[in-house]
């Protein structure tokens, strides 16, 4: 029997849709490792190119409250915590924080036809340094 290949420790989870938020979060918990394991919940705030970057920290202050409220999907124990990153693309946001995990957990809604995975998913599966696990949700 070949050896197991360690949990990870450090997972990021973009969170763009609330509704699947508690599921990706839950299986997060469910396979980092439980001693040194933690989970990061990444908001994006997108600020069109014609917008100056510091406009953004409104939606950011939004996008801060709707993570704490992410934070109580975690099973008690799970070491957890909120990050907000305002740019210009959320694939750009997702792959530089991307750079200080081994695991990136996206969210997919379940897409027909000859495409597997939506824009973002793509450029983030493509470009981030860590391994990406992409959920399709349930609906």
């Amino acid at each position: 029997m070949s050896p197991r290949a360690p949990l990870p420790a450090r997972i990021l989870i973009p969170v763009a849709n609330p509704a699947t938020a508690e599921d990706l979060v839950r299986i997060g918990a469910e396979i980092m490792d439980p001693r040194t394991g933690e989970l990061t919940v990444l908001g994006i705030v997108e600020v069109p190119e014609d917008v100056a970057l510091s406009d953004g920290a409104t939606q950011a202050r939004h996008a801060r409250r709707l993570l704490q409220k992410v934070l109580d999907y975690a099973p008690p124990g799970t070491r957890i915590r909120p990050l907000v990153r305002i740019g210009r693309r959320a694939a750009e946001g997702i792959v530089e924080a991307a750079a200080e995990v081994d695991l990136v957990i996206l969210g997919a809604r379940g897409l027909s036809g000859s495409r597997a995975l939506g824009s973002v998913s793509e450029r983030v599966a493509h470009r981030a340094n860590s391994s990406v696990l992409v959920v399709r949700s349930r609906d």
